[in-house]
């Protein structure tokens, strides 16, 4: 592919987003600090082309689609000054990344091209040889075989890695599924998790937390779990003091990538409710997790929203407790998202 093209699909990659009215403004320009962020941590680990998205995406919702939210006017004017402000950063770096990646693809390109000729050579050289062979006079016959001159040595049959280019390396590859990074969870959060929510639990409410994290080696790692102020019923759990949220966030240098909720009597599924949360979270990440723990049923299960379920939950206005269609089903486990038995977590509890 040509270096511009490449280039236009990555562009093509950050525009393709939409503004959700349902969505506050205030929670876009949040969204917005940790899209930088996360950029930023792409350029640190020389992943240009996710960074260069990011950087495009941030500098078209600020400048062109975050404008046109109905909200917009009545948004507090210091976070779209800000917005507006981290744009110039924002502007700069794509054209300046975009300048490496050009290089970068065109010397691809080169390669690719050079590869293909030498093949098309050497195919071209074989068929040639081939034609000659075919018109020599025909060889004299070999000797006849006799095993008494055959020698004693033995060659062994290539091995299924020689033979079919497998090693052990093709193994416990932490690519991610599809378009999708991968998304690393610590082991232990599940367990670390319960026992936070130990007294709620036991009380029949539900207890909520954020799960907080950033980029290593290509894939989105989990190590932080902030629990926020809330108030919680059987069936839901409602959080307060985003403010203190935040400042953790910044702080720390972190960004969101999903959620965590239990369910004290219910299986481990993600409600109507729990859904429309959700879609905030993945519309703003595509690899964010919901995770649920259910004590009584010792479940827990990772989830994510289907390409049908983001479009289906964009378009539904239903609020609190409301029937969604089943079929096709609006959320699946996250195929992404794995266990690190070895993974930290560190607890933020600002209850």
């Amino acid at each position: 592919m040509e270096p511009q093209q490449r280039l236009r699909r990555l562009m093509s990659s950050a525009e393709s987003f939409a503004i959700q009215k349902e969505i506050g403004v205030e929670k876009y320009l949040r969204s917005g600090v940790e899209m930088m962020r996360m950029a930023r941590m792409y350029v640190r680990t020389k992943e240009l082309q996710n960074a260069y998205v990011l950087f495009s995406k941030f500098a078209i919702m600020v400048l062109d689609k975050l404008p046109k939210h109905p909200g917009f006017a009545a948004a507090p004017e210091h976070l779209k000054k800000n917005a507006r402000l981290e744009c110039k950063t924002a502007l700069s770096e794509a054209e300046r990344i975009k300048r490496l990646l050009l290089d970068q693809f065109a010397a691809e390109h080169a390669k690719a091209k050079a590869e293909a000729e030498a093949a098309e050579a050497a195919r071209a050289n074989a068929v040639a040889a081939k034609q000659a062979e075919e018109i020599l006079p025909p060889r004299a016959p070999p000797p006849p075989y006799s095993g008494a001159d055959a020698s004693s040595s033995t060659i062994a049959p290539p091995s299924l890695s020689e033979d079919f280019g497998l090693s052990d390396s093709s193994w416990g590859s932490h690519s991610g599924v599809g378009s999708l990074r991968t998304l690393v969870l610590p082991a232990q959060l599940g367990l670390r998790f319960l026992r936070l929510a130990d007294s709620n639990t036991a009380a029949n409410k539900e207890t909520c937390g954020i799960l907080c994290g950033s980029v290593r080696d290509g894939a989105l790692a989990v190590t932080d779990l902030v629990l926020p102020k809330q108030s919680g019923t059987s069936d839901s759990c409602t959080t307060s003091g985003e403010e203190e949220i935040f400042g953790v966030l910044d702080r720390f240098d972190l960004v969101t990538l999903g959620w965590v909720h239990t369910h004290p009597t219910q299986t481990a599924f993600l409600s109507s409710i729990d859904l429309h949360t959700h879609l905030s979270y993945q519309l703003m990440l595509p690899e964010a997790v919901a995770v649920v723990c259910a004590p009584k049923f010792g479940d827990t299960a990772t989830f994510t929203l289907t390409q049908h379920g983001l479009d289906y939950l964009s378009r539904c206005s239903g609020k609190g407790f409301h029937p969604h269609q089943e079929h096709p089903p609006l959320f699946e486990r996250a195929k992404h998202a794995i266990d690190a038995p070895e993974g930290d977590l560190k607890v933020h509890d600002l209850r």
